[in-house]
């Protein structure tokens, strides 16, 4: 019994490692899914403001 319980506990740690893990990585990716964003809103003031210094570019 006390063998099948040490068992339970691993199987119970382990998942909850995965789980961390996993949250882990989620907040990884929505962070660097912010930063693309960023840089895309970024580089559009940048073409907005290049279109408007120079408006024969813009077409």
């Amino acid at each position: 019994m006390a063998h099948e319980r040490a068992d339970a506990d691993e199987r119970e740690s382990a998942l909850g490692n995965l789980y961390r893990e996993i949250a882990s990585l989620e907040e990884t990716a929505l962070k660097a899914q912010a930063r693309e964003q960023g840089r895309a809103v970024e580089a559009a003031a940048e073409r907005q403001e290049l279109g408007d210094k120079f408006p024969a570019v813009r077409g």
